[in-house]
């Protein structure tokens, strides 16, 4: 190597070298700076003007939530009030101690629709269950009060009128969770049923079944129904318990009235329009 050539290797040479900071993602011109630093600020107001422009609901249900984390503190009345008759925090409720801990969970329903199928099936066996322990009441007593007798009477004389009731409002559930694509009923007693002829001899296999409804009901038949079955509950209970559960059914599940012959748009549409829930309301 000639003595006129530059010699990288040597320390002389890294020595002399001017220190440069190449390190990346750095800004070294005061424009640059000024221009990241306005980014930086138009990002933050851009989030706070998103965070203002929220929908109501969205932030109505973030500080529910919020809400439902924080536990009741002592300085509420009816926290106080449990306190002193020896709730103690952190303890299941009951006198054992071993029940909830854990408050029922809040639901909210914020759509303009019926209750819904599943929360009218759940309201339907609440409904059974009272009728059943309220019938299992009476036959423990024995005795039946004025109040009853004269109850059973003035059910007996409309025992027609709610038949037809009843047979109405199967054909029009029939026809409502057909609609929706449903091809069984919640209740075996929701709809029509089917009652097969007797066969005779030198009939052919094959032939239509008959729905046969309450003398008094001249309207026309659906023409499929649901099948006549053996199902206990259909005779457990009575013509007028049967139509107060499947109009409670048709009310929260479709909005729809028996008597109006209307299926409302809504729920706040029923409650304005619709006199009430049974014939005598109309």
């Amino acid at each position: 190597m000639s003595s006129d050539e530059d010699d990288y290797m040597s320390a002389a040479f890294i020595v002399e070298s001017p220190a440069k900071d190449v390190r990346p993602g750095l800004l070294h011109n005061r424009n640059q700076q000024r221009s990241h630093e306005i980014y930086k600020k138009k990002q933050v107001r851009d989030a706070e003007t998103r965070e203002q422009q929220r929908p109501v609901k969205v932030i109505e249900a973030q500080r529910r939530e919020e809400g439902l984390q924080v536990a009741i503190g002592a300085d509420n009345k009816g926290f106080a009030l449990l306190q002193k008759m020896g709730y103690k925090p952190g303890t299941g409720i009951g006198k054992s101690g071993t029940g909830s801990v854990d408050p029922i969970p809040l639901h909210l329903k914020t759509d303009r629709k019926g209750l819904g199928r599943a929360a009218a099936i759940e309201e339907i066996k609440e409904s059974k269950r009272l009728f059943r322990a309220k019938r299992q009441e009476s036959s423990k007593s024995g005795e039946v009060s004025v109040e009853q007798f004269r109850a059973r009477m003035r059910q007996k004389s409309d025992q027609r009128l709610t038949e037809i009731d009843l047979f109405k409002s199967q054909k029009a559930c029939h026809q409502l969770d057909t609609e929706g694509g449903f091809t069984e009923p919640a209740e075996s007693w929701f709809w029509p049923r089917l009652k097969k002829p007797e066969k005779k001899p030198g009939d052919g296999f094959g032939e239509d079944q008959a729905e046969v409804p309450p003398s008094g009901a001249q309207d026309s038949a659906p023409t499929t129904c649901h099948e006549d079955s053996d199902d206990e509950e259909d005779d457990e209970f009575e013509a007028s318990e049967k139509l107060e559960m499947l109009t409670k059914y048709l009310r929260c599940t479709y909005n729809y009235c028996t008597w109006c012959c209307v299926k409302f748009d809504d729920e706040k549409d029923m409650q304005s329009e619709c006199p009430g829930p049974t014939r005598d309301d109309h």
